[in-house]
Order: structure tokens, then C-alpha cells, then sequence
């Protein structure tokens, strides 16, 4: 269900009677994130957005006549689209729609794979040898914290990591 409902998402979807309905069940799945008081709020904002005039230039990127004659469209990427619905501000220069922020960069974090789950499994692999297979699983974190921080700051460190 949450998959068909992250289709209001697509900025054609916006209009559709449904979407409001679908935009509160999305955020009603994500645990924590919004409350009682902000799901209200989200409503409200995503009916103000559902109506808002949207620049075709935010969701179109190019235009073109292939050669076979037909008419070609090329879309901005959907954090692109979104990325200007955000940067709406009020009259009064703040955000206008803050609520709706909150839960569309928290719904575009969510990853599209299980690439990175993979990948730390090889890398928890790698950890675990034989000698160390006993080893507590806030070790294996501590582990972990050092590889991924030498991993983002590079390994050029005065002192052997291992």
C-alpha cells in the first residue's frame, strides 16, 4: 500500500481527489515522525499545494522533436521538482509548507535497494574473522564506527587502523 500511495509523490497526482487520503497514510507509516497536531497541519498544507500554480520548468526538464517526428519530454528528477515546492515561502518569508517538507525528505531518504544492507553484511564479514567471532555487539559497532569514519575521512591517518 505504501508504495502505491508514494505515487502522489509524481507532481501530475497532486490534483487527484485521493491524494490528500494518501499523502496523511504515508505519513500515518512512517513511525515517529509527525504527530496527531502535524498530520492536521499536513492536511491543511497539502490542500494549499494541491491547488498552488507549479512552474512547468520545475518538473520539465527539455522538450524536443526526436527524429521519427514525435514529441519527446525530459523530467527533472522528483528531488529536484520537490526542492522548489520547498523553497515556497509565505508572505511573511518562511516556509509554506514546513509540515510537508518534514515528511516528503523524510519519504525520499527512504533507500530504493538493498545494496547498502548487502554491503554491510560483506563488511560485518570481513570484521567477524575466526579470532573474533566471540566478539559483543557493541564491539561490532565500535568496529563498524571506526571503518565507516575512516571510510568518509580518508586513510590517511598517522596510525594503522586494523
Amino acid at each position: 500500500m505504501l508504495l502505491r500511495d508514494l505515487q502522489v509523490l509524481d507532481h501530475l497526482s497532486r490534483t487527484d481527489q485521493s491524494s490528500g487520503d494518501r499523502i496523511v497514510r504515508i505519513a500515518r507509516s512512517i513511525p515517529n515522525l509527525l504527530d496527531d497536531r502535524e498530520i492536521d497541519k499536513l492536511e491543511n498544507e497539502w490542500t494549499l499545494y494541491s491547488v498552488e500554480l507549479v512552474d512547468r520548468s520545475w518538473y520539465i526538464k527539455d522538450e524536443y522533436v526526436d527524429s521519427n517526428g514525435n514529441n519527446q519530454i525530459k523530467y527533472h528528477s522528483i528531488d529536484y521538482y520537490w526542492n522548489n515546492v520547498f523553497s515556497i515561502l509565505t508572505k511573511n518569508g518562511i516556509s509554506k509548507y514546513p509540515t510537508l517538507t518534514k515528511l516528503i525528505k523524510n519519504v525520499l531518504i527512504i533507500t530504493h535497494g538493498n545494496a547498502d544492507v548487502e554491503r554491510g553484511f560483506s563488511i560485518n564479514s570481513n570484521i567477524l574473522t575466526e579470532n573474533r567471532s566471540s566478539l559483543s555487539e557493541s564491539s561490532i559497532n565500535g568496529l563498524r564506527l571506526v571503518y565507516d569514519a575512516v571510510k568518509v575521512f580518508g586513510n590517511e591517518s598517522a596510525h594503522k587502523v586494523t
